[in-house]
């Protein structure tokens, strides 16, 4: 048994500058459903389902240099509607970015307030590069032409209901912090390791929680500055992680959930 088995990232909390541009954006661009909207907070989702929270935060700075989200990534059911995606997404004036990383093939752009995502299928398991026994990540140019061939619509209107968040990619100072709460507190698998990136699972998945340091972030991101403000997860064994971490000096418990954040100044709220 995993502490983290069955585990989703379930929804990803941003702090922005520009609510009304932000969420239009996530609407329109992304595919994503306004399921509520306040004067400072947007909830976005797949049906009724929330994944991204926007919350408006006055005189505020940009906080790209700390520590905090290298990118969401939004995993679609199936390589037809990355292709029907990527005909969305031409539409707009928009840099775009794909890559075959072997497990999956991936669509890279940026929001307007500078935020990472990424928008992917994953391919088969049975073709996962392996390399010594371990999986391997590579990246090759991914042909979007061929892509493109398989759509079956131009007219995308919103996200297939079986959209998850498929992974976070963080960004931090300290990896060995990432170790230490990651890989040995929450007991989730290396899968992937390069010299300045850890690329870690549960239940054999390529990576459901990453981190790097290739932008160099001097530390955690502090009040207001924008970007991450939390990511929330769900896995089965509820219960037994809240009382693993409820010794951790940031505990906090609320109905149903509790919060923690990891030695890197990232917020994650546990969710049942």
């Amino acid at each position: 048994m995993n502490l983290l088995d069955g585990l989703q990232i379930s929804r990803i909390s941003l702090k922005v500058a520009d609510l009304d541009q932000m969420t239009n954006f996530y609407h329109k661009v992304i595919g994503l459903n306004i399921l509520e909207k306040t004067n400072n907070i947007s909830l976005l989702g797949v049906e009724n389902r929330v994944i991204i929270e926007l919350v408006e935060v006055k005189n505020s700075s940009w906080g790209h240099q700390y520590n905090g989200l290298y990118h969401i990534a939004i995993l679609l059911p199936s390589e037809v509607d990355l292709a029907n995606m990527l005909l969305h997404l031409a539409q707009y004036n928009i840099r775009l970015g794909a890559s075959d990383h072997g497990f999956s093939h991936a669509l890279y752009l940026n929001d307007p307030e500078g935020n990472g995502i990424e928008i992917y299928a994953d391919q088969p398991k049975v073709i996962w590069p392996y390399l010594n026994n371990s999986l391997d990540i590579v990246t090759k140019r991914l042909d979007l032409r061929e892509l493109a061939s398989l759509a079956t619509t131009n007219n995308l209107q919103s996200l297939p209901p079986q959209t998850v968040i498929g992974h976070i990619h963080l960004q931090m100072k300290d990896l060995n912090g990432f170790r230490q709460f990651y890989l040995e507190k929450l007991q989730m698998d290396l899968q992937i390791e390069t010299p300045n990136a850890l690329f870690a699972s549960v239940d054999g998945y390529h990576h459901h929680i990453a981190a790097n340091n290739w932008n160099s972030p001097i530390g955690p991101l502090p009040d207001k500055y924008l970007g991450l403000n939390y990511f929330a997860i769900k896995a089965k064994n509820f219960n037994t992680l809240k009382d693993i971490l409820k010794n951790e000096p940031t505990f906090i418990e609320s109905q149903n959930t509790f919060i923690v954040t990891c030695p890197n100044g990232i917020k994650i709220v546990f969710e049942q």
